[in-house]
């Protein structure tokens, strides 16, 4: 994974260290965060509406669990 690589973690971010120490977690919500935005293409991609709608909030409670966890409050 590209992002927040080793050594990262001594420069300002708003990420929590949990992203170092727990990293096994913290990729595998990266890894379900993809995969949620490709179900969000392919519901824009069928023109359904509903399903699209369902998506969308899928994506949004994927940001919000991992920032949950990972991320500094603000």
């Amino acid at each position: 994974m590209h992002m927040f690589p080793p050594g990262s973690d001594g420069h300002h971010t708003e990420a929590t260290k949990a992203v170092w120490d727990r990293r096994p977690e913290f990729e595998a919500r990266m890894r379900s965060f993809d995969a949620t935005i490709e179900d969000l293409v392919a519901a824009a991609a069928s023109g359904k509406k509903p399903q699209l709608q369902s998506e969308f909030k899928r994506v949004g409670q994927e940001c919000s669990g991992c920032h949950d966890g990972f991320r500094q409050k603000k």
